[in-house]
């Protein structure tokens, strides 16, 4: 019997891992854009150059951010896919698959050890069916949100065996106390929101044995947990002279909300009790902008919330009431009441961390653009959401002698399978399929310009990163190194010549134009020690130089209005228009080509940070050097043209898509459909110019296009699609 049983199990977990398998690697496959967070990215970048073999950076600068070192140890193990399939954006997102797999098999196993098959089997069918944002984020690489409910469950199955390990010998349990502290102090490092878990166990541990942390097995538990956080001691030690020991990244404290009296408190538990939980499952069914099959779920979850607790809650009620034994004694424990607190208790812990702390704010909802993102703190409550659901309706059944509220719960039963399955077939496109292959699965953005700025002062450091970076980030990239190699060799800036004859005589430039830029930062606006510092640059060089200063001195001594809501702006650079009629006339075309590109650069910033990107960045740029004399406008709207094309086919193009020489053209629909886009972006720009400033926002995009694409079929294909608007 035991052996038929066991077969069954297994039959059952084969069919589950099918059916999971089938609906998340159809949405994979068919709906990359749906599934798509630009921060994941991020991982993918120490993944590609383990694999690649060029390791542009010690280990924990690949880290993300401190309180995330689920980032790095994510983009490591990440690597055989790499290595198997390619740098693909669905290589990248196989682990959190995988993650995600272990998760559900972790789960199936411990509800049919420690419940019973059937409420396993219900559990796995509403985690397979979940609701849109789940199926969603259990399938991006983020590395701290829906992967932390991996370690959850092993944490949980962890304690429970120590729990269920009192009979066995000491070495026995003290082996899982130690697995148990290892466990924790590395999802900690993982992500800080494995510490709800942590926190849950700990009240489950405290209501089981309230002396457990005076006994020898605890300090067991410390030892163990103190060796799995390492990791996140020896990433604060390695950064301390650069940021000390930080907690957390200056973009995350700058979301913490430090607002606690009442009124906003209760509009807070309102917005997360209300809005942001429900409004999370993402199903998009409803009518007059209400989702209403969010709602519906979200309140079958509270209604078996209420009803678990209540039928849990008789038995102890009676034990309160039962004067005939001491209430101690009544209220001791056993492994079957606090098995079934856990649900309860983690919720309840989750939810109230929520509400009383500053860590989660409300106005992440208000600021995130993609509906994933604005919900992706919630993903570790899924399992614990649909487990609820589970011990409710299961409740419902065999608790409740009602045939009216038998149909009730099998009715919903229905309900919640029907809205789960409906909505993950939704996703599924059969116009997308493969889409995922084309899409590279990192991206440096992040991670490079940190690294230059924090160890700019070691030369060694930076220095090894020439020759190292893929060519896409070249431009950019070197022009901060140029800022490094500027401020090391201020004193013998000849040094500095030698360091920059080390990259190829193409790219140098670019670095010409960073030792510009350092010489607005070391020397302000003192324009005679500027120059000075850059005549010391052989004169070849020199015009990139100064480029590079008036680019920098726009970008610190302008005034900036945003006007209509970002569709306008507002400019004042009358200061750097003074530093520029003080250059010599020789390089007073270079200024003027530095400044066009500032002012790209700037509003490109300040519309991205603000989700302003559909406005016309190019007319904004162009309203502030209506006062330039004409014969040197010309080279600003160049510098506009070069600076919008780096964007639009370097960071949105080059830096996204592969390209011919790795393996993709213009033959491929997802290439060629995304190429056009970024073309009609380009030419959109022109809207407001005259014929003159069109014709030079030409020449700049043209010398964007030739810098960012090297396949002559491409650099031909855009071309002449500019060609067509007779300026070229």
């Amino acid at each position: 019997m035991n052996l038929e049983r066991k077969e069954r199990k297994y039959i059952f977990l084969i069919g589950i891992i099918s059916l999971f398998l089938f609906l998340r690697l159809s949405l994979l496959f068919t709906n990359i854009d749906e599934i798509f967070a630009y921060e994941e990215r991020t991982n993918g970048c120490i993944t590609k150059d383990i694999v690649s073999g060029k390791v542009k950076m010690p280990l924990y600068d690949y880290q993300a951010y401190p309180h995330s070192g689920g980032t790095l140890v994510s983009g490591i193990l990440t690597a055989p896919f790499f290595f198997l399939f390619g740098p693909s954006l669905i290589s990248l997102k196989l682990l959190s698959l995988l993650f995600s797999l272990g998760t559900l098999i972790l789960w199936y196993k411990f509800l049919d050890e420690y419940f019973s098959r059937s409420i396993a089997l219900l559990f796995s069918v509403f985690f397979i069916l979940a609701p849109p944002f789940y199926s969603k984020v259990s399938l991006i690489a983020w590395g701290n949100h829906c992967e932390s409910n991996f370690f959850t469950i092993i944490a949980i199955i962890l304690f429970f065996k120590i729990i269920y390990a009192d009979k066995k010998s000491n070495p026995v349990k003290n082996s899982y106390f130690l697995l148990f502290g290892l466990l924790s102090g590395f999802s900690i490092y993982f992500s800080y929101i494995s510490l709800i878990t942590i926190i849950t166990l700990f009240a489950l541990w405290f209501i089981w044995d309230k002396g457990f942390f005076l006994k020898k097995s605890f300090f067991i538990y410390l030892a163990g947990s103190f060796a799995g956080f390492s990791p996140w001691i020896g990433y604060n030690l390695y950064q301390r002279d650069v940021n000390g020991f930080k907690l957390f990244s200056d973009e995350f404290l700058a979301k913490v909300d430090y607002k606690y009296n009442i009124s906003y408190l209760t509009k807070k538990f309102y917005q997360i009790f209300l809005k942001d939980v429900p409004l999370s499952f993402g199903f998009g069914i409803g009518w007059d902008s209400i989702d209403i099959i969010s709602y519906l779920y979200y309140f079958v979850f509270i209604f078996s919330f209420l009803v678990f607790l209540f039928v849990y809650l008789m038995p102890l009620n009676k034990k309160l009431r039962n004067k005939s034994h001491p209430v101690g004694n009544n209220l001791k424990p056993s492994e079957e009441s606090l098995k079934k607190l856990l649900p309860v208790t983690y919720i309840i812990i989750f939810l109230s961390i929520f509400t009383f702390s500053g860590f989660y704010n409300p106005k992440i909802v208000e600021l995130e653009w993609f509906d994933v993102s604005k919900y992706r703190y919630y993903a570790p409550l899924y399992p614990f959401i649909f487990l609820t659901i589970t011990l409710g309706l299961k409740t419902i059944w065999s608790e409740f002698n009602n045939t009216v509220l038998k149909i009730l719960s099998v009715l919903t039963f229905v309900f919640l399978i029907a809205a789960g399955l409906y909505s993950n077939l939704r996703l599924i496109r059969f116009d997308e399929i493969g889409k995922g292959f084309i899409l590279k699965g990192y991206h440096y953005d992040e991670l490079l310009p940190r690294y230059i700025k924090n160890r700019g002062d070691k030369f060694e450091r930076i220095n090894h990163l020439i020759g190292r970076m893929d060519k896409e980030y070249i431009p950019e990239y070197y022009e901060l190194i140029g800022i490094d190699f500027g401020k090391i060799f201020r004193g013998n800036i000849s040094e500095g010549v030698k360091a920059i004859d080390r990259a190829k005589p193409e790219y140098r430039k670019y670095l010409y134009s960073g030792i510009g830029r350092a010489s607005v930062m070391l020397f302000k606006d003192d324009l005679s020690r500027c120059s000075e510092f850059i005549e010391k640059i052989p004169e070849p060089y020199r015009a990139f130089c100064y480029q590079g200063l008036a680019y920098e001195a726009l970008m610190q001594f302008h005034r900036y209005s945003s006007l209509d809501n970002g569709l306008s702006s507002e400019w004042d650079i009358s200061v750097v228009l003074a530093l520029i009629n003080m250059v010599d006339d020789r390089y007073k075309p270079a200024c003027y080509f530095g400044l066009g590109r500032g002012l790209m650069a700037f509003e490109f910033y300040y519309a991205e940070s603000r989700m302003y990107l559909s406005s016309d960045l190019v007319m904004k740029s162009g309203k502030a050097i209506k006062e330039i004399e004409d014969k040197y406008k010309g080279f600003c709207f160049q510098g506009i043209g070069i600076e919008y094309g780096r964007k639009v086919w370097g960071y949105f193009f080059v830096q996204s898509y592969f390209q011919p020489e790795q393996g993709y053209g213009l033959e491929n629909k997802f290439y060629s459909e995304a190429l056009e886009n970024e073309i009609s972006r380009i030419i959109k720009g022109e809207k407001t110019l005259n014929e003159d400033d069109k014709r030079y926002y030409y020449k700049g995009v043209k010398m964007a296009v030739e810098e960012n694409f090297t396949d002559g079929k491409v650099v031909n294909f855009i071309l002449n699609r500019i060609k067509e608007r007779k300026v070229l």
